[in-house]
């Protein structure tokens, strides 16, 4: 058994497709630090013999042509088909027309796939946010980074309807058996507007409310729900509430009842529902009442679910929302206000801009942004009319400028040239310094990252301005690299 096993296991490293530039970035390290082919191959999850092919010659790697017709689309129109549908709404027929291309629409799609990071998504809806909702997301997101968020009593409304949450609906379909239906009653058959607050792990109540309330209802509301969570001990001091912009809730008429309470609120943000935990708690309570595609008759067995699955809440997931502010709050200063989404880092150096754009969760640990007070500048007005001879590292410097950089290479590259012109010194580990001095050919440009293995970026920044016309935030800074030694 152990022996096929083998086999097994061989059969599909040897089916893998050809190796990444991460992966050969790898090998390319490994060999330098003397291991044998069987410990690489233990690492990277690939054969011996595919490792070996690489390194006995990595140039001609990859390079051999594929028999048979050649494909309609060479690697430069392949590109240019991946460049004009990435973040948008194109369709494979758009992208056709506008490049003019001679290919069908199978085509297209298939180099979509093969692309390996395009694939048609939902569109994420977010609150529209202007440049001032903005600056004050980021204001909140910096003066509350030590609050004590096991003593904010998060609240909001959520609305449920007989046949089901509002948007569409998907399942397996049998394509040997009929396609399932959905039907939907007018105005969704009835809803029911429901108010919920909970606190650090702990649920704090939950009531029904009627679909148009004023301020006089949700004082109601809350005189029932959270002043018998205040009044407990010394909560009235120690806690505080949290609650949206709607109008109801920031009345002259609800403040003061909050003032006569002597119950403390939070300053919060407008359009801030990605910050807000409870909206978590939301959606995990609609999946749990719709559970495979439930529908109800009346609204007294809708209340009777919500009431079930609210108690089934469970501490340990409240707590982990609640822990979960800090690196909200985090990704809100790291996207300059914007919303959680996606973190955009940005790094200048005098008038010049290189970005980088990458997801939360692929975000290295001890990437360390500080931002500080706001500074205006005047725009220059002056423009020379004789170009200036530039050198090889400045004409370099200039293309990375001129083009947005979509990941982090384009940014090592940049400091790299900039930190050889300063000839400041790198702290690297001794395995990886010899790398440094093989950064400008292009091939180890791309793959240096994953050669030095993890980078952890220091950003001290100065100074930021946000440009109203381009929506772009500039500002300068001065980074230090940090290399840690592969494991």
């Amino acid at each position: 058994m152990p022996n096929l096993f083998t086999q097994v296991i061989h059969i599909e490293m040897v089916r893998s497709t050809r190796l990444s530039l991460e992966q050969q970035a790898q090998i390319d390290l490994m060999v330098e630090l003397g291991l044998y082919f069987s410990e690489m191959s233990r690492r990277i999850g690939r054969s011996r013999d595919c490792i070996r092919r690489y390194v006995n010659d990595p140039l001609a790697y990859g390079t051999a042509k594929s028999p048979g017709r050649p494909r309609i689309l060479n690697q430069r129109e392949e590109r240019a088909v991946v460049r004009c549908a990435l973040n948008t709404v194109k369709s494979a027929n758009d992208v056709i027309a506008e490049l003019d291309l001679k290919a069908s629409k199978s085509t297209v799609l298939r180099t979509f796939h093969r692309s390996g990071h395009l694939k048609r998504a939902v569109l994420k809806p977010v609150p529209k946010m202007s440049d001032a909702h903005k600056l004050k997301r980021l204001a909140f997101a910096k003066s509350n980074m030590a609050q004590d968020w096991s003593k904010i009593v998060w609240s909001d409304e959520k609305k449920f309807n007989l046949d089901g949450p509002d948007g569409a609906h998907s399942y397996w379909r049998d394509l040997r058996k009929d396609p399932m239906t959905f039907s939907r009653r007018n105005f969704g058959g009835g809803s029911l507007m429901v108010w919920g607050a909970f606190c650090n792990n702990k649920a704090v109540a939950l009531k029904f409310v009627t679909c148009k309330t004023n301020s006089v209802d949700y004082q109601a509301t809350l005189q029932s729900g959270i002043v018998p969570f205040f009044s407990r001990g010394n909560r009235k001091k120690t806690h505080i509430f949290q609650q949206d912009n709607a109008a109801i809730h920031k009345s002259g008429a609800t403040m003061n009842w909050f003032a006569t309470k002597k119950i403390k609120t939070l300053d919060w943000p407008a359009n801030s529902p990605d910050l807000n935990p409870i909206e978590n708690v939301w959606g995990l309570l609609a999946r749990a009442v719709y559970r495979h595609g439930k529908q109800f008759q009346t609204v007294s067995d809708l209340k009777d679910t919500i009431l079930d699955e609210w108690n089934k809440l469970q501490p340990s997931y409240l707590q982990s929302l609640t822990d979960s502010m800090s690196n909200r709050l985090c990704q809100v200063i790291q996207n300059f206000g914007g919303s959680t989404t996606n973190v955009e880092i940005r790094v200048q150096r005098g008038e010049n801009v290189v970005e980088c754009s990458e997801s939360p969760n692929d975000k290295q640990e001890g990437e360390n942004i500080v931002l500080r007070k706001p500074v205006e500048t005047q725009p220059s007005t002056s423009k020379s009319n004789a170009p200036e001879a530039r050198s090889p590292q400045q004409s370099q410097r200039k293309r990375l400028h001129s083009s947005k950089a979509t990941n982090l290479d384009e940014i090592i590259k940049f400091i790299i040239l900039e930190m050889k012109e300063k000839k400041e010194d790198f702290d690297l580990s001794e395995d990886c310094k010899k790398y440094i001095e093989h950064a400008s050919p292009r091939r180890k440009c791309r793959t240096m990252k994953t050669k030095i293995v993890q980078i952890l970026y220091k950003v001290p920044v100065e100074e930021f301005v946000l440009n109203k016309e381009d929506k772009v935030v500039r500002y300068k800074s001065t980074v230090s690299l940090n290399f840690m030694e592969i494991n």
